[in-house]
């Protein structure tokens, strides 16, 4: 009698697990067709419990990797419509310049004025789409290099200096009275360290007020290190928010390096701060 009713508990637990088997297999089933919002049912603790948990970790980790792609493609999206938005007001600018030009030389006379503004429309493109190229690059998926660690004014002191000497050259006065170079260590990838000064030269030219100082200065904290650098918006630069497509590549490229980049612009003052973590 005893060996009958083991038998039955044991046919019982076996039933339970088929069961269960099965329910695992249409839960399965249901997420190789896509459906990934259902969880994976767990019971017990047992092995048949882990392998379902472990099936709900990896259905929770391809809903994660689905959601992540669709904000991708909708930040995609988003760009090149701002991108085309940003394109066409130069564009139009640029043939409207042309077409004046085109009209003057018929006439004997072609106007230097309407040539530099042509030519600065022109740059104004150029600007725009060497900031998408960047855009791409950056999102090319590539393995980052990064130099080997050395101290903060190596790293990073003859790319202030060249800003500084550039910005001073087109009519900016420079305060880095606060600018002080303490004995800590950073990592930085040269290449994407040259694109963001660059893309800050640009924005400080095209945006600042050449009557108010720019300041450059250090944060210094424990576990990382800042170049803040501050301006005012010139009150004749007719600043737009626009894609800010130069500003994201920035944040983007520094993140990239393990750092981050804090960005403040409004219709009266530029503001940006570079963190680098501190190499130990």
């Amino acid at each position: 009698m005893g060996l009958f009713t083991c038998l039955g508990i044991f046919a019982a637990g076996m039933q339970e697990d088929v069961r269960y088997i099965r329910c695992l297999e249409k839960e399965v089933a249901g997420i190789t067709r896509g459906n990934l919002m259902k969880h994976v049912t767990v019971k017990g603790k047992d092995e048949l419990a882990q392998l379902a948990y472990g099936l709900d970790q990896m259905r929770l980790e391809l809903l994660k990797k689905e959601q992540t792609e669709q904000e991708m493609r909708l930040a995609q999206e988003r760009l090149a419509l701002g991108m085309s938005h940003d394109l066409r007001t130069p564009l139009t600018g640029l043939m409207t310049y042309l077409e004046i030009i085109k009209k003057q030389e018929s006439e004997g006379r072609a106007s230097k004025e309407y040539i530099g503004k042509a030519l600065d429309k022109v740059q104004q493109i150029r600007r725009l789409t060497d900031q998408t190229f960047e855009y791409f690059l950056v999102h090319s998926q590539r393995e980052v290099i990064m130099e080997d660690a050395e101290e903060i004014k190596s790293a990073l002191g003859d790319y202030l200096s060249e800003m500084c000497a550039l910005l001073e050259c087109d009519g900016f006065q420079i305060d880095a009275d606060k600018l002080k170079w303490k004995p800590v260590q950073v990592q930085v990838n040269t290449d994407y360290l040259g694109r963001i000064v660059n893309n800050i030269i640009s924005n400080l030219k095209k945006y600042g007020d050449r009557t108010r100082k720019v300041e450059i200065k250090m944060i210094y904290a424990p576990c990382q290190v800042g170049i803040f650098i501050k301006n005012a918006i010139a009150s004749d630069s007719k600043y737009i928010k626009g894609t800010g497509l130069g500003v994201k590549n920035i944040t983007l490229m520094m993140a990239q390096m393990n750092g981050k980049a804090e960005v403040r612009m409004s219709n009266k003052k530029y503001c940006m701060i570079l963190y680098f973590p501190v190499f130990r």
